[in-house]
């Protein structure tokens, strides 16, 4: 994933889960992301490879 999409992503991540339709329990799982992923860019990660983009968020 190049930095401008990892740019977008952690804008949305700041957003929160409520913003993406996860009412109930307001925290990010590696299943909400990968998600929030394939919503934003039409492309699905494994958990692993959602993983390894949390890890460059930081």
């Amino acid at each position: 994933m190049d930095e401008g999409r990892l740019r977008r992503l952690a804008g949305a991540l700041e957003q929160g889960p409520a913003a993406y339709g996860f009412g109930v329990d307001q925290r990010w799982t590696l299943a909400r992301v990968s998600d929030v992923i394939a919503r934003m860019f039409r492309t699905r990660c494994t958990l692993r490879g959602t993983t390894n983009i949390m890890y460059r968020l930081g």
